[in-house]
């Protein structure tokens, strides 16, 4: 079964994926993999990757859906309908959930480094390399992990459109929460 990449071929074969890059990527090497695995000890934020060279990478295959298709769903309900209503806390919690993973992620890139002599961290925790198995989220692409004297902190920033969603969602339901119990609401839907 052949999935999404946009440099390279990706294969699953069961609990595996095969990604085979269109160029070398020559940061995989035996210091980016003892980083990987030990990041992995410590974290598990990122996908088990079993064999790797700069031309390939054999990973674990993570089952969920990818972060921006969640957040998308999330923001496609109107506040007003009767699915939000019926769901509103579900979807809160959900959303709360969320944000909460995503920021653990991003602190853990900090945490790890701060235990090294390095900076380690995803280059792209974009809405497509995120994974949500339902409690959790998972970072693919194991080739973005980067390993350099500090943290790029302008890499790991969210990108706007899946944080413009986040945000949405926030205001939609805060804009009926203060409509349903007679307060003012301070922004913009």
């Amino acid at each position: 079964m052949e999935l999404k990449a946009t440099n390279g071929k990706v294969t699953r074969e069961q609990d595996k994926v095969i990604k085979e890059f269109h160029a070398p990527i020559e940061r995989l090497n035996e210091e980016w993999f003892y980083h990987y695995n030990m990041y992995h000890k410590m974290h598990g934020h990122n996908v088990k990757v079993h064999e790797y060279s700069p031309n390939h990478i054999v990973m674990d295959y993570v089952e969920g859906r990818q972060l921006g298709d969640c957040v998308n769903d999330m923001a496609s309900m109107r506040y007003h309908s009767k699915e939000f209503l019926e769901n509103r806390s579900d979807v809160k919690r959900k959303f709360h959930s969320l944000v909460a993973c995503y920021h653990t992620i991003i602190g853990s890139f900090y945490e790890y480094s701060s235990s090294q002599d390095t900076g380690f961290w995803h280059n792209d925790p974009s809405e497509t390399n995120l994974i949500y198995d339902g409690t959790s989220l998972m970072l693919v692409d194991p080739e973005e992990f980067h390993v350099h004297e500090f943290v790029d902190m302008v890499a790991i920033n969210p990108s706007p459109d899946w944080l413009f969603y986040f945000n949405r969602l926030a205001r939609r339901v805060y804009a009926y929460d203060c409509k349903e119990n007679d307060r003012p609401y301070l922004g913009m839907v």
